[in-house]
């Protein structure tokens, strides 16, 4: 008998993406590394919660974002989602110049987007009760392996 294929969760993805985790962060005081709101959309609720202790993502974040992920599907979306790939790879995807400034720009945004955690909650109303829970989903913004010393 034959496995069927096993299908891929995205809701993380989806959420990020329905959200827009790097333009919500510019709505946001630099100085402030953590915060969170609750919204309702088509009648439902929603909390984001957001952590950026190196700061929120800003600036060549997004093309940084977009250059690991275009990476990430050239590689075949692989199943440990690990992409092995060099700083240069990620500069020439982004279109930067070959200099140590853009390598520079480029190890802060990856920085950035490591540290960011975000937790996107949906409120849901709990079977056979009177009480309202939430459906949480989140994580970094980058998936967090060991990040290498400096």
């Amino acid at each position: 008998m034959t496995k069927k294929p096993k299908t891929q969760n995205l809701h993380d993805e989806l959420n990020f993406a329905r959200f827009g985790v790097i333009s919500m962060h510019s709505r946001v005081d630099q100085n402030i590394t953590s915060w969170n709101t609750e919204f309702t959309v088509n009648a439902r609720t929603f909390r984001i919660e957001a952590i950026t202790p190196q700061g929120r993502p800003h600036g060549i974040d997004t093309d940084t974002l977009v250059a690991l992920e275009t990476l990430f599907v050239a590689h075949g979306c692989p199943e440990d989602n690990w992409v092995h790939t060099t700083p240069y790879a990620v500069r020439e995807l982004m279109g930067l110049s070959n200099n140590g400034e853009n390598y520079h720009r480029l190890r802060q945004s990856i920085r950035r987007l490591y540290f960011t955690s975000v937790i996107v909650g949906r409120k849901t109303a709990l079977t056979g009760s009177q009480r309202v829970g939430w459906d949480q989903r989140g994580g970094s913004v980058l998936r967090r392996p060991a990040l290498p010393r400096q």
